[in-house]
């Protein structure tokens, strides 16, 4: 076999897997934006069917975007924090959804850090975390980190004299 023949079929073979990821690619981000406009479409006829529920303004936004939470969240930085995550429409770093929430004017407990956000966005059931500092909505069906477990210091015993 003639080695320069083979090496162009590769480089076109190489050439064409790289041509279909970037059409898979493309293709996985119009589904994204479709199933968000179907889950919209979805919570405006449900609103629209049943009127006497009258969902809040901002509970309304979520589950059209995310689908339904579980349940409706209590803390307004897990609120805010599922809206950030709904509005960016892709996981996001703790500290951007920190610097939103700071931007939005919406108080942080504590010094206000990445890891007081952390607290409240790990509470969500709605909420998970996909990589170190990642969040993402757990409708999203991303896989998910397993938490660390904290480690254990043993105490150091002293030296009798």
């Amino acid at each position: 076999m003639d080695s320069k023949l083979v090496r162009e079929w590769l480089v076109d073979v190489v050439e064409q897997i790289r041509i279909k990821a970037a059409e898979i690619d493309r293709l996985r981000a119009e589904i994204t934006a479709d199933e968000r406009r179907k889950a919209a479409l979805e919570a405006l006829l449900d609103s629209s069917a049943n009127p006497a529920a009258g969902l809040p303004g901002e509970q309304m936004i979520l589950r059209s975007v995310e689908g339904e939470p579980s349940e409706p969240s209590t803390h307004p930085i897990e609120r805010a924090g599922l809206a950030i995550l709904a509005e960016r429409g892709k996981p996001t770093h703790v500290s951007e959804v920190r610097a939103e929430l700071v931007r939005r004017g919406i108080p942080i407990p504590g010094k206000g850090t990445d890891s007081n956000v952390i607290v409240y966005l790990a509470k969500s059931t709605d909420i998970c975390r996909v990589g170190r500092g990642l969040y993402a909505l757990r409708s999203w069906r991303i896989p998910e980190v397993p938490r660390r477990r904290p480690r254990t210091r043993r105490k150091k015993r002293k030296a009798r004299a």
